[in-house]
């Protein structure tokens, strides 16, 4: 069987993965790597937010809403795409348009 842990490089969740894995598949996934862009999501989301689209803060000025200060986690989904066939049917440029604040097209 094929399961799947989140959280492996913490202390917790790589004791519950090696545990698992003597009798099953177990595939990890855990924060963004680099503790730089962790530990800055942390302490000032905008400036990350910013550096990877650029125009976010106009798009949120359109409905009045504030970029967030601080994200405590994300969890990246490479392994879950890789190993299980995970196919997101939903990512942030299609919320975004869903909420009208980029085209469709």
């Amino acid at each position: 069987m094929r399961i799947l842990v989140t959280g492996t490089s913490g202390q917790i969740g790589s004791v519950i993965a090696s545990m698992l894995s003597s009798e099953h598949n177990v595939i990890g996934i855990d924060l963004i790597p680099g503790k730089t862009t962790t530990h800055e999501l942390l302490h000032d989301a905008p400036a990350v937010l910013l550096r990877h689209f650029p125009s976010l803060d106009k798009l949120f000025a359109q409905k009045d809403w504030k970029l967030p200060k601080s994200i405590d986690r994300v969890y990246v989904i490479q392994k879950a795409e890789m190993h299980l066939g995970y196919r997101p049917k939903h990512n942030f440029r299609a919320y975004l348009k869903e909420v009208k604040l980029l085209p469709r097209n």
